[in-house]
């Protein structure tokens, strides 16, 4: 019963519906829609967020509706509108249509705007998005922004170097804290500049994504603990939605894979490189690198001469926790990236780093050759210098 309502209000919100200057609108305004009696605002109103849709794709500082006090948290929002229409599915650009949800009207200058994404497929609603957006009117238009700060303005505020935090007062602030030192720490070995930063601590992803105004993306249905960022004039914000969970412990291991796509995009990134920084810099599954060496160094004891190269090939697993595995190829690959870390000079880490996300055993030891000297022949002599030097 509850499906065949939910499909006779989509229906209905499909069918009923008329445009304002139709041949010219494209949002399309259902009947139910209250609109400002004053019809020189109303079209004002509209043909504005037509004309903020419109620019959504451009690059978001380019949006000449975004109003720019508000501009870095609404790149956040307008990350998730890009691409909105499209069905890849059915191979279709323009396959969702926007629809008013509601107007609300704050005060005499301002609205709350909610618009959804909708299709009809073989008589099945299908809604793909709803977002809402702080509509303001600024001279002959409107101008809008994400919700973000209208939403968190009884949150408290704190300062850590150039990060400013955002958080409720149950949260533990130690916990963004050790967030930011891991950030900081992992930023200075990738060699990115320190930048001013904006910080929100939610609960969870869905409250991550109601407090940008996307009050809902089919995407996102099953996603409970996530994170969304984005960066203009030098500042970047981050809505986190996995530090004040309760549920998800913040993770040093993870935060450097996230701060190294900052730099390095995933299919360019060779992983056992990458799990290797991760290792060394932030340990693994709550384990430490201390940790991670001492079990290393009991395999050790209790294996006299191991083969190194067999050892990295066949991606041993020297943990002893069920889904916890602490890969042999990771392990060595920590000890290589540390001593070519050794002077601070993050560059040949980098290359070694870069060689692409499905490359053979063959261009990293062709890499690896190129930076460090080691190849097939002297691999189980040179590791084994390496870690008796540590």
């Amino acid at each position: 019963m509850k499906s065949t309502i939910l499909s006779l209000i989509f229906t209905t919100l499909l069918i009923s519906f008329f445009h304002l200057n139709a041949t010219e609108m494209r949002i399309v305004i259902p009947e139910f829609i209250r609109l400002p009696k004053d019809s020189i605002v109303a079209n004002k109103l509209l043909k504005s967020l037509e004309s903020f849709i419109e620019q959504k794709d451009a690059p978001n500082n380019a949006n000449q509706f975004v109003n720019q006090d508000y501009l870095l948290e609404t790149s956040v929002q307008l990350d998730e509108l890009k691409g909105i229409e499209k069905n890849t599915k059915y191979k279709e650009d323009s396959f969702y249509k926007c629809y008013l949800s509601s107007l609300v009207k704050l005060n005499e200058k301002q609205y709350i705007v909610q618009f959804s994404y909708m299709a009809v497929s073989e008589s099945n609603p299908l809604l793909r998005a709803t977002f809402s957006l702080v509509a303001t009117e600024v001279g002959n238009e409107f101008h809008f922004h994400s919700p973000l700060k209208f939403n968190t303005s009884t949150w408290s505020k704190e300062e850590k170097g150039l990060t400013t935090i955002f958080y409720k007062p149950s949260f533990d602030l130690t916990i963004a804290k050790d967030y930011i030192d891991y950030s900081n720490k992992y930023d200075k070995i990738i060699g990115v500049a320190e930048k001013s930063t904006i910080l929100y601590c939610a609960n969870n992803f869905n409250e991550v994504l109601k407090l940008i105004g996307v009050d809902y993306k089919s995407d996102y249905s099953s996603v409970s603990y996530n994170t969304t960022m984005a960066m203009e004039r030098d500042t970047s914000i981050i809505v986190d939605g996995l530090l004040a969970s309760g549920v998800i412990k913040f993770d040093p291991h993870d935060l450097w894979h996230s701060r190294l796509r900052a730099v390095l995009a995933p299919k360019d990134t060779y992983k056992p490189v990458d799990e290797g920084c991760a290792f060394l810099f932030g340990g693994s599954w709550g384990y430490s690198w201390e940790d991670i060496k001492g079990r290393f160094y009991d395999y050790i004891k209790k294996n006299n001469n191991p083969d190194w190269l067999k050892l990295y090939e066949d991606r041993l697993d020297i943990g002893n926790e069920q889904y916890k595995p602490l890969n042999m190829d990771y392990i060595i690959n920590a000890f290589i990236v540390k001593e070519l870390y050794k002077d601070g000079d993050f560059t040949k880490v980098m290359k070694l780093l870069s060689i692409g996300r499905n490359q053979t055993n063959e261009k990293y030891f062709e890499v690896l050759e190129e930076t460090m000297g080691i190849n097939r022949k002297n691999f189980n002599e040179e590791v084994g210098k390496l870690i008796e030097k540590i």
